[in-house]
This record gives C-alpha cells, structure tokens and sequence, in this order.
C-alpha cells in the first residue's frame, strides 16, 4: 500500500523481462484505489523500461527460405535458421528470430539468403521503449 496526494500520478510496473506496463491513476481523498493486471497487458511493444533503448526483432515469413545472415550497420547480429516459423515477438526463439536491443537511432540492415541469392536492406529507427519488427 502507497499513500499519495489527491491528484494524477503516473505509475510504471516492470516485469523481471524488462516489459512494461504504465500509465496514470487518480487518487481522490478518502477513497481506496488499486490496480488489477494481467499478464497480456505487459505489452510486448514495451521494452526496456528506463534503459533508453528499443527492440528490434527481425523474422522470417518467406517461405521456402535457406539460412539467412542478418546484419545492423554492417555487423552480423546472427542467423535466421530454416525451417522458418513465425515467433513471438521479443523472444529468441531458436534462429527462428533475432533479437537486438540498440540506442535510439537510425540504423542500415541487411539481410543474406546466400543460397537463394536473396538479399533486403533498409533503414530502421529505433525510439527509446519501443519495439520494431522487421519481416523477411
């Protein structure tokens, strides 16, 4: 139990994972206030609560598809693995996807299918608390 002034507050609860939830509450005088949350509400879109930095998850959905390098800013971050599977986000799943948590930023990615002589790139921006999705 916490005792707070009548008024707004702004309050954030943080998973062990680094998931969050926040939001605001008002508190009325003489009156008993309380949150109930469930695990779905720790949104997989919130990460890294007071780090500064943001989730990107890289997957794949190309179907069929050889193991495919993947690269931020021209570093090999790891390898998406066959067979593919679409995964839950923010989880490293086994090569089925990657994860990477950087500073908000601009960053170049690139991603190899070296056997099937695919490639994509693009430009990413990654805001503080946030989680981005890239699908290959």
């Amino acid at each position: 139990m916490i005792d707070a002034d009548n008024g707004t507050h702004t309050f954030a609860f943080v998973a062990p994972d680094g998931h969050f939830v926040d939001g605001n509450m008002t508190i009325v005088a003489n009156k008993c206030t309380y949150i109930i949350l469930n695990e779905d509400q720790f949104s997989t879109a919130k990460t890294n609560y007071g780090s500064n930095k943001g989730r990107l998850t890289f997957i794949r959905t190309r179907l069929p598809m050889g193991n495919t390098l993947v690269y931020v800013n021209n570093s090999l971050i790891g390898t998406l693995v066959d067979p593919p599977f679409h995964a839950i986000y923010g989880v490293a799943d086994n090569g089925k996807n990657l994860i990477v948590d950087l500073p908000p930023g601009t960053y170049l990615y690139k991603a190899a299918d070296i056997a099937d002589n695919v490639q994509w790139t693009g430009n990413v921006t990654v805001s503080p608390n946030s989680f981005t999705m890239i699908k290959f």
